[in-house]
């Protein structure tokens, strides 16, 4: 999965950018903390207390995106519409003050897909059958990674059902890492770690990996506020909160996502719905549209 020298400076510039506004930043202004910690299943239940109350996700904000596919940039900026529903199916749509939409992805029960619209024109979508025999350099975005770092998912709570969580402590970060691991058929590999902050329990940082221990997505996640959940009974103090900025980066591809939340609800007019995540390539409406599954033969 080696990119060019240049592709590869340019990414480290993006990364080093995005890490000045996330955790890095937090060991320079907070001590350390080397008082009583959680054990990991009394973790668990406080982390899942605060995204079981969430079986669907309604937001708006705003986003700025570069779009990497093979080298080449297409950047996108404009209001930012983020539908999410259990289990682990997500939709996104930026739009343009004048172009209109101009990046769609989403996955389903079945699908996944990335529309690029402008001089790119292109949909890239596959399924999930194939997905792990598809190169990550060939869609510039993968939906499913994206959905994975939302902080919309609770913890099973079985700890010894794979993919095996192991916790450790980082006293300078003030921060609980959880590491998932599973067996492969000649050995054992990380999937993914979530950084949870000691004093809010909320995610902070998720960094999840390939096969070899490459970071094939990282994710920053901060300002987490209140999701408004429609009822007069739930005061904002109890509501569960999400992250309203998302800050995301694709190594291999070279691709960032920023994402700025400021209308977090459990769902809006009926939205989200189970048509929200259905996928019909041929409705796409883009000049080029590559079948992912294709390659993966």
């Amino acid at each position: 999965m080696k990119r060019q020298p240049a592709s590869i400076n340019g990414a480290v510039l993006v990364l080093a950018a995005l890490m000045v506004g996330g955790c890095v930043q937090k060991a320079a202004t907070t001590p350390p903390y080397f008082g009583s910690t959680e054990t990991i299943d009394q973790l668990v239940p406080e982390i899942n207390s605060n995204v079981e109350p969430l079986p669907t996700l309604w937001a708006k904000g705003d986003f700025t995106a570069d779009v990497v596919d093979h080298d080449h940039h297409t950047k996108v900026s404009g209001t930012a519409y983020l539908m999410h529903a259990r289990p682990q199916q997500m939709l996104f749509i930026g739009k343009a003050d004048v172009l209109g939409e101009v990046f769609r992805m989403g996955c389903g029960p079945d699908k996944y897909w990335v529309t690029v619209r402008g001089d790119t024109d292109t949909c890239w979508w596959g399924t999930y059958a194939y997905l792990d025999r598809v190169d990550e350099r060939s869609i510039p975005v993968r939906p499913d990674l994206v959905e994975a770092v939302l902080g919309l998912d609770a913890i099973d709570p079985v700890l010894n059902r794979p993919p095996c969580p192991v916790m450790r402590f980082n006293n300078d970060q003030r921060a609980y890492m959880i590491v998932w691991s599973e067996q492969l058929p000649d050995r054992w590999v990380a999937q993914k770690e979530i950084w949870y902050d000691l004093d809010t329990k909320l995610p902070r940082l998720v960094n999840l990996f390939d096969v070899n221990g490459r970071v094939v997505l990282s994710a920053y996640l901060s300002d987490h506020k209140p999701v408004d959940m429609g009822t007069t009974s739930t005061q904002p103090s109890d509501a569960p909160k999400v992250a309203t900025n998302y800050q995301l980066f694709f190594p291999d591809s070279g691709s960032w996502l920023r994402l700025h939340l400021t209308d977090l609800r459990l769902s809006s007019k009926g939205h989200p719905n189970a048509q929200n995540f259905a996928f019909d390539p041929d409705t796409a409406g883009v000049k080029h549209i590559i079948n992912l599954d294709g390659s993966a033969h």
